[in-house]
């Protein structure tokens, strides 16, 4: 996989971030990562809205944005240029400047076992923060992203029976700003879900 990300990476210049998306899934049935984040990690976007708040983006609601293939990931794997890595680490670091400001918002992004992580009960909410505030920067500010594209021979192989539209119904979502394709998504996205119970367990 890891050739073919290089790869992909050379054959599509000129972008500011280039990412791979492991968890398909949860991108397509998901409005973002912050919404999939909260049946995990215990109020996690009520976290990320303080921080945004903490920073003056007063009009920012992480749980309304709706993220799709080309700004949605999960896990990091991420490569990008200068401009977008001095950004994002500058704004980043404001979570401990911030934290040392405000006790109980340390205790939140700091506090041992808070991120309630299944394979690892100690771990903080700070390395899922991280995960959640990637996507949702790039997209307040406008850095040019290109997920990388699977094919039939790198699409892992757990996912060959659930390829389907809905991620795709996504991206037509935020092109036309569509209320109606909003709904026709939403309805589903949770009559997939009720199909295929346990799915989630794939990611």
């Amino acid at each position: 996989m890891a050739r073919h990300f290089v790869d992909y990476i050379n054959a599509n210049p000129g972008y500011d971030v280039y990412f791979v998306n492991p968890c398909l899934i949860n991108e397509a049935v998901f409005a973002n990562s912050w919404e999939q984040g909260d049946l995990h990690h215990p109020n996690i976007s009520d976290i990320g809205n303080t921080f945004f708040a903490k920073l003056g983006y007063g009009d920012v609601d992480v749980k309304s944005m709706l993220l799709d293939r080309n700004r949605i990931m999960f896990a990091n794997y991420v490569v990008g240029n200068r401009k977008f890595w001095d950004k994002f680490m500058e704004f980043s670091r404001k979570l401990f400047t911030e934290a040392d400001k405000d006790p109980e918002f340390k205790h939140q992004v700091f506090g041992a076992g808070l991120s309630n992580y299944a394979h690892d009960k100690t771990l903080p909410n700070f390395t899922f923060l991280i995960e959640r505030l990637i996507p949702t920067f790039l997209e307040l500010e406008n850095f040019t992203s290109l997920p990388f594209q699977y094919t039939a021979d790198t699409l892992p192989q757990k996912y060959h029976p659930y390829a389907g539209d809905l991620g795709a119904l996504k991206v037509l979502i935020n092109e036309y700003d569509s209320d109606e394709l909003y709904q026709i998504w939403n309805h589903y996205r949770h009559k997939f879900l009720q199909d295929n119970p346990g799915i989630l367990g794939l990611e």
